[in-house]
């Protein structure tokens, strides 16, 4: 997942079925490419029908407009569909 040039990757916040995770490249399914400004997670074996629950933090590094809430996102993948983002912002 790619996040936006207005955003920082906040160090230590991966998570992967509620376990952290290193930001290194380093085998354990998830990582953080801060010069690409992407952050990968690797389910190369899941089997059909399994799910995860990744998660990521990112600072918002200018100031929003007056009014500007940000409610979340989320994303979800199973092993027979492509990755599924939901995002709300208001």
């Amino acid at each position: 997942m790619t996040y936006d040039a207005d955003a920082t990757f906040v160090a230590g916040s991966l998570v992967v079925d509620g376990a952290s995770r290193t930001d290194g490249a380093d085998g354990d399914q998830a990582r953080a490419d801060l010069a690409a400004r992407e952050v990968v997670f690797d389910f190369a074996d899941m089997a059909p029908g399994t799910s995860h629950t990744v998660q990521f933090k990112a600072r918002v590094s200018g100031t929003l407009p007056a009014g500007t809430t940000i409610l979340g996102s989320s994303a979800s993948a199973t092993a027979s569909s492509p990755l599924q983002m939901a995002c709300a912002f208001s």
